[in-house]
């Protein structure tokens, strides 16, 4: 089965026309509370399982886990990126968990994770807002940096929304 890049990016929407006041912008903590998704952090230790995770998102319990060592700004990724996983209704894998990983080498994330990062990409950086801002503040892509604090995501987050805007792909 392949990624269905429409359907994630239809949610996000979905979730921005509900809790936006513009229609764009939109608080990732505020979705979480607003349907009843606790948001708690965790630090892992060396030899935890899950030592590599940048959240967790346990739906049984309606509860994402983050990882208080990763900055603000990843961690609001990663909150996006987990509900993603949620308003998708991504089955859980073995133990009834899905984490996010730091360290995915490229080309083997699964097509779940790639939908629940188009999601997290729609959600808090639409292509719509990202053009205003660069037309409010004259702003190119070389402003990454500048887009990324305005929107509260990681450099590393923008950098790719922006690549795959302007080559008209897909988040992936």
């Amino acid at each position: 089965m392949s990624a269905n890049w429409e359907k994630a990016k239809q949610a996000a929407r979905d979730i921005r026309s509900k809790f936006s006041s513009d229609g764009l912008s939109v608080n990732a903590f505020e979705v979480a509370k607003a349907n009843g998704i606790n948001v708690l952090y965790f630090k892992p230790e060396p030899g935890d399982e899950i030592v590599d995770a940048s959240g967790v998102l346990d739906k049984a319990k309606r509860t994402i886990f983050l990882n208080i060592g990763e900055s603000p700004e990843r961690q609001n990724f990663t909150l996006a990126h987990e509900l993603g996983h949620y308003f998708l209704d991504h089955p859980t894998e073995e133990y009834g968990v899905y984490w996010r990983n730091q360290q995915y080498a490229p080309g083997i994330k699964s097509d779940k994770e790639r939908e629940a990062d188009c999601f997290a990409s729609e959600l808090l950086m639409p292509k719509e807002l990202i053009e205003q801002y660069k037309k409010k503040y004259h702003f190119d892509d070389t402003d990454y940096h500048a887009l990324a604090d305005l929107l509260g995501v990681s450099n590393e987050a923008m950098r790719n929304r922006l690549k795959d805007i302007r080559n008209g792909r897909i988040t992936e």
